[in-house]
């Protein structure tokens, strides 16, 4: 329980610097952002060692989150729902892409988080650089996380925010869903994206 409040805090933390625009004058379920360009300096490695950013994926909607592999439940919970989310959209699911980005990239190695991905899908994508420039992804999203240390010596676990970034066919971030946000209204969100909204 104290772990999922720690989780929550971290989430409320994120979204509060995030500038949002008015959920009323807006036709999406996710939480808009009035900026499109607050996620500039997100630039990391992918699991085959080319350097990636948002835009390298133009033409398609993005959902982007972080999360490791060892993640008690919430990690594959998301992968789970965004998968859902994807195939709801029905025909032009092939222009969703799922991005995974590790804060763990210590103990997650590229073959296992391909594995992991490929679990959910074939066509995911997965994400692992330095400690270094994850931070400054993260820090470029405004998304907040934190190693805690465990009892026993070297182990540990990551605290850190659960929010699903979205971005439109423009390679702009347009979006944030929020953990917990039902798969069929991500799914509309993605439509809109792709229908140009």
């Amino acid at each position: 329980m104290m772990r999922r409040k720690a989780l929550g805090a971290l989430c409320s933390l994120a979204l509060a610097g995030a500038p949002v625009g008015s959920r009323a004058a807006t036709p999406f379920y996710s939480l808009p952002l009035s900026s499109k360009d607050w996620h500039k300096g997100f630039r990391l490695t992918d699991l085959h060692g080319h350097t990636k950013t948002p835009q390298d994926y133009r033409g398609n909607v993005l959902l982007l989150f972080f999360g490791f592999l060892s993640c008690p439940s919430i990690c594959s919970t998301t992968m789970l729902e965004l998968t859902q989310a994807k195939e709801r959209v029905g025909a032009q699911k092939d222009k969703v892409k799922i991005l995974f980005v590790t804060l763990d990239p210590n103990r997650d190695t590229s073959p296992t988080i391909a594995r992991w991905l490929a679990s959910f899908g074939d066509d995911n994508i997965g994400l692992r650089d330095s400690e270094a420039h994850v931070r400054k992804a993260a820090t470029a999203l405004n998304l907040k996380y934190e190693r805690v240390e465990g009892d026993v010596p070297g182990a540990y676990t990551i605290d850190h925010g659960v929010q699903t970034y979205v971005f439109d066919p423009q390679g702009r971030l347009r979006l944030i869903a929020r953990a917990g946000i039902e798969p069929e209204y991500v799914a509309k969100d993605i439509v809109q994206l792709l229908s140009g909204r």
